[in-house]
């Protein structure tokens, strides 16, 4: 009976040592030492470069008194001041089309030159223009897989780096392959698969940390998840059977 009894109690112990996640593999973007100053991360951050097929919400203000003003709706404020609010979208040209100035090339700009460049042009037009530019596009991304909330996300106007799209997603998984997710990112019509690093800090440092819309983060179990639910079954009718047996052997006894 106490051989049966050690038995049960080494097949539980297997299990639970089976199922366990190390710490090592669930804290996001470790140092590559054990023991290091604390680190600095430098990058570039590039301002939004408008480009064809973002939608943009154009603003124009002017002193020109609305009925004088082609831009504007009806005449808002102290002295007639016309205020429009218009969606455009930019061309494959990277153009938009306005009111009595025609075309307009944005695609390539920031919103700060594309505000100035319309406005420039607004000058023969109306007295002391004043443009602003709201990026309208929606940043569309999905996160599959170990997410606690996996699913597509579409955020406007702004853009994403990896972490905060995990958050999104209400982080991984305890059993989440955090240390090789998959990338699926589109570029003119080729889809490539990135291979990623969530527990290594350098990710900070490569082009993958920062998204680009339509981007997939497709994310992988660890193997102690399907030793877990796997062998659950099997651990069960184990334990079954060998307690029937010890209530058999204790009948007979």
């Amino acid at each position: 009976m106490k051989q049966i009894q050690t038995a049960l109690l080494f097949i539980v112990c297997i299990y639970l040592i089976g199922g366990c996640v190390p710490r090592e593999k669930l804290i996001y973007l470790q140092p590559s030492q054990v023991a290091m100053p604390e680190k600095t991360f430098t990058y570039e951050d590039k301002e939004y470069a408008l480009k064809p097929k973002d939608v943009i919400s154009l603003n124009i203000f002017s002193l020109t008194p609305g009925q004088f003003n082609f831009f504007s709706g009806p005449p808002e404020g102290e002295g007639g001041e016309g205020k429009s609010n218009n969606q455009f979208v930019i061309d494959r040209e990277g153009m938009v089309e306005l009111p009595a100035i025609g075309k307009v090339k944005v695609a390539g700009y920031t919103i700060q030159e594309a505000q100035d460049t319309i406005s420039d042009l607004l000058e023969d037009y109306l007295k002391s223009p004043l443009v602003r530019i709201t990026l309208q596009t929606p940043f569309i991304f999905s996160v599959l897989g170990e997410a606690n909330n996996p699913g597509r996300y579409v955020i406007i106007g702004r853009e994403m780096n990896i972490m905060e799209a995990i958050a999104h997603a209400g982080d991984l998984s305890t059993y989440a392959d955090r240390s090789n997710v998959r990338l699926m990112r589109k570029d003119q019509g080729v889809l490539t698969v990135h291979r990623v690093d969530l527990l290594d800090d350098e990710l900070i440092n490569t082009e993958l940390y920062q998204l680009q819309s339509e981007d997939i983060l497709v994310v992988d179990p660890l193997p102690a998840r399907s030793f877990r639910e796997n062998q659950l079954f099997v651990i069960s009718s184990v334990l079954g059977a060998v307690g029937g047996i010890a209530v058999l052997i204790r009948l007979l006894m």
